[in-house]
């Protein structure tokens, strides 16, 4: 979506140190479809504590302040993402005309934000009723059930 918008150079914004496996796997395909593309990955931050909108606040004053900050920022959640938009509407910076900003999950509290973040809305509740069923079944034998979930773009007000 951001490479369609005409975005070519990008910020990677995440957190727990890396250790987040599914973030990891994530921000490495991410990486790996700007280079496909031509684009540039320009700023990665990654905090070392938990994610929070203070931590996406701060890290995204980081990334802006650069001498050459990315046009788009894409985020390892919308926790971080929305403290990137609250950074953005404390210094005027304008979504999309300055940043384009991402996150990842479509959490429910993303409602509540003065604009609409884009996001990827992930089947959370699904996740976790294939993992039970799977938990569950009389023969766990390591194998996944081979379920596909799918994931949508959620296109908002901030690309």
């Amino acid at each position: 979506h951001l490479i369609g918008q005409g975005y070519r150079t990008f910020g990677y914004i995440g957190s727990q140190g890396g250790s987040d496996l599914r973030a990891k796997k994530r921000f490495e395909a991410f990486a790996t479809v700007l280079r496909e593309a031509g684009a540039q990955l320009v700023a990665v931050r990654e905090a070392e504590g938990e994610s929070s909108m203070g931590v996406g606040r701060k890290m995204t004053d980081e990334v802006l302040r650069a001498k050459d900050p990315p046009r788009a920022i894409y985020y390892a959640n919308d926790d971080l993402a929305a403290g990137g938009m609250m950074h953005c509407l404390a210094e005027n910076v304008a979504m999309p005309g300055d940043v384009a900003l991402a996150g990842f999950n479509g959490l429910g509290f993303l409602d509540s934000l003065p604009l609409k973040l884009t996001t990827t809305v992930t089947p959370r509740f699904e996740i976790g009723k294939e993992a039970a069923t799977w938990l569950a079944s009389s023969a766990p034998s390591g194998t996944a059930t081979g379920a596909l979930l799918e994931a949508r773009l959620d296109v908002g007000e901030t690309t």
